[in-house]
């Protein structure tokens, strides 16, 4: 298998950035939770929609803000190279 070429390691990163929103999004979720006193027991998934999403939407624009950045890097890289 050949080594992954520049690009393809930044596209590998990006899309391991946008796991790493909804991972960051649900530990925020349980977090709030857990120090408001609740347990696994009692989580309510309709209580905790509203603050998911918020934090998966400002989740969201990081990810695109850092997509935007390595998309820009790529192509200053792959300019220098020609």
């Amino acid at each position: 298998m050949p080594p992954l070429q520049r690009s393809d390691q930044i596209h590998t990163r990006i899309k391991g950035a946008e796991e790493i929103v909804q991972t960051y999004v649900m530990a925020s979720v349980f977090i709030q939770h857990f120090e408001s006193g609740g347990t696994f027991l009692d989580l309510d998934p309709e209580a905790v929609r509203e603050h998911f999403m918020r934090e998966f939407e400002e989740g969201k624009t990081l990810a695109a803000d850092l997509k935007a950045s390595a998309t820009d890097y790529q192509r200053r890289q792959e300019g220098d190279q020609e």
